[in-house]
C-alpha cells in the first residue's frame, strides 16, 4: 500500500445526535493514536525462563492525542466543554484509506497556548471510556 498523506487523517467529533453526525476537528496539525492491549501473565513454574501470557484478555484502551492551530470552530469548543465537564461523547478517527475508528471518549486533557509572535495551538488527549470501533473501508 502507498504511503498516506497526514492531513487526510481528520479527528472528527460527534454532536450526539441519532443518527450521529461528526464534524472534524479544524487546524489540527498532529495527530498520534494508541491502542493499548494490556495482557496477563500465565507464568507457572513449568513456563521456564521464558514469560507465558494468556493473550490480550485484560482491558483494552485506544489513546488519541491531537495538536493544532486554534481556530475556535464549533468542533474545538465542543472538545473544550467537554474537558470543562467531563463528558463522555462520541469521536471517530478518519483514515485517509476510508478506515474509521469511532467510539466514547473523554478529554483527558486540554491545552492552550500562543507565542507572541505565533499563532494560539491548541492539544488535546481523548482516552476511551467505552467500546471502540475500528471499520476498515
Amino acid at each position: 500500500m502507498p504511503s498516506q498523506p497526514g492531513a487526510k487523517l481528520l479527528l472528527q467529533a460527534g454532536d450526539g445526535a441519532t443518527p450521529e453526525h461528526f464534524t472534524t476537528l479544524g487546524g489540527v496539525m498532529l495527530t498520534h493514536l494508541a491502542l493499548s492491549n494490556h495482557v496477563l501473565a500465565d507464568d507457572t513454574l513449568q513456563s521456564g525462563v521464558w514469560r507465558s501470557v494468556a493473550g490480550a484478555t485484560g482491558p483494552r484502551a485506544v489513546s488519541i492525542s491531537a495538536e493544532g492551530r486554534f481556530t475556535d470552530s464549533a468542533a474545538e469548543r465542543a472538545a473544550r466543554a467537554q474537558a470543562f465537564a467531563g463528558s463522555v461523547n462520541n469521536y471517530r478517527v478518519a483514515f485517509p484509506n476510508g478506515d474509521t475508528l469511532t467510539g466514547p471518549f473523554v478529554v483527558a486533557a486540554y491545552g492552550r497556548a500562543a507565542a507572541v509572535e505565533g499563532v494560539e495551538t491548541y492539544v488535546l488527549t481523548l482516552e476511551s471510556a467505552g467500546a471502540v470501533t475500528y471499520v476498515t473501508a
